[in-house]
């Protein structure tokens, strides 16, 4: 769609690109458009690299063109970096705190009168129970049906497919109500969907937890419902950095600081393959899902130094004051190391350091 089918080295981006007026209705978009420019661009640079045209490097190039629009935060869905020079890529990362996954502040109740859910990240071998906020209105006790059904994403609400259906019974009033579930899990996106129950409602909340998606009639809708895992999720760990994605997909793939605990917070990546490292690449988190109409996101770290190590020596390479963008790039002359320190002073309005990717390299020469 953006090389000219005539013309041997043209390229297209924006609206004069190849699709139905049916592909146009989202290609045309803006922000699509500069995703295009950058597609574009990128090419055209493989092109001049290997002295090929548009239609040979689509054909012999394309995995190089998708790397290195990974390592300049395109995202491609279902690629992931496999770039053989990121040092971090293979190793490992710890953190000074990981927030878990639990939604707490209701500004209201929804009725239970058609089937609603939430999909949610687990990252537990094994699920034993769900608490729900629910509140009923009947004087006697309610019974409400719990679905609980895997899926593939966190916006994938197809499978129809139960692993487990609980059963429990409402009081009248608001009270946490517990589903013992007991199941053994793999780590990914569950989806719980409540069947119909009149007089009960759950409560909901304004809080959106990255992997978190509300439904209703099978449809994904804003916002989150009250509830609690035991045991607790954890699916902002560390090592999500190092996912080789920089997106929430078939995982949330980011790294989140316990909100409770202040800033600043640190992030460790201990190196696959110790050597020289002159670059580090950071992306940050601008919630993209919801773009600020002025100024920086709140999600996003304002204030934060780079330091990398060697054994139990540390050296800060870079220091950032008042960052707003999501992509960061830190180049210094090489020095031996065998990790990388990212240190958290400030974000723009979140309690919490929320990282997406780190990625480390040696020198270019």
């Amino acid at each position: 769609s953006l090389y000219s089918r005539d013309l041997e080295n043209l390229f297209l981006a924006g609206r004069n690109i190849s699709v139905t007026h049916v592909a146009l209705g989202t290609t045309r978009l803006m922000a699509t458009c500069a995703v295009m420019g950058q597609a574009v661009g990128t090419a055209a640079f493989l092109c001049k690299e290997h002295n090929i045209s548009p239609r040979v490097l689509v054909k012999t190039k394309i995995h190089e063109l998708q790397q290195l629009l990974l390592k300049n935060d395109c995202y491609i869905p279902g690629i992931a970096n496999d770039d053989p020079g990121d040092m971090a890529l293979g190793g490992s990362a710890i953190a000074s705190s990981e927030m878990e996954l639990e939604v707490k502040t209701s500004y209201g109740f929804e009725p239970l009168d058609r089937g609603i859910g939430q999909v949610f990240p687990y990252s537990e071998s094994k699920l034993q129970e769900i608490h729900l906020l629910l509140r009923s209105s009947s004087p006697s006790s309610r019974e409400v049906t719990l679905h609980l059904r895997r899926v593939a994403s966190w916006t994938d609400t197809s499978p129809e497919d139960d692993v487990a259906t609980v059963r429990a019974k409402v009081p009248y009033g608001t009270s946490w109500v517990r589903f013992p579930v007991e199941i053994p899990t793999d780590r990914g996106f569950y989806w719980m969907l409540l069947d119909p129950a009149p007089r009960v409602f759950w409560a909901v909340s304004h809080e959106e937890p990255i992997g978190v998606q509300r439904t209703g009639d099978g449809r994904r809708i804003g916002g989150a419902y009250l509830f609690r895992i035991k045991p607790a999720s954890k699916p902002y760990s560390a090592e999500n950095v190092l996912s080789g994605v920089s997106r929430p997909e078939g995982w949330t793939n980011i790294w989140i600081s316990d909100p409770q605990k202040a800033l600043p917070q640190a992030l460790d990546v201990n190196l696959s393959r110790p050597g020289l490292v002159a670059e580090v690449r950071i992306t940050f988190d601008t919630n993209l899902d919801d773009l600020p109409r002025t100024g920086p996101a709140k999600t996003c770290v304002k204030e934060y130094e780079v330091l990398v190590g060697k054994d139990k020596s540390w050296r800060r390479m870079a220091e950032e004051l008042h960052n707003h963008h999501r992509l960061r790039v830190h180049t210094f002359n090489p020095i031996e190391a065998d990790k990388v320190r990212l240190v958290v002073k400030k974000t723009w309005g979140e309690p919490s350091a929320r990282v997406y990717e780190v990625r480390v390299y040696g020198p270019t020469n």
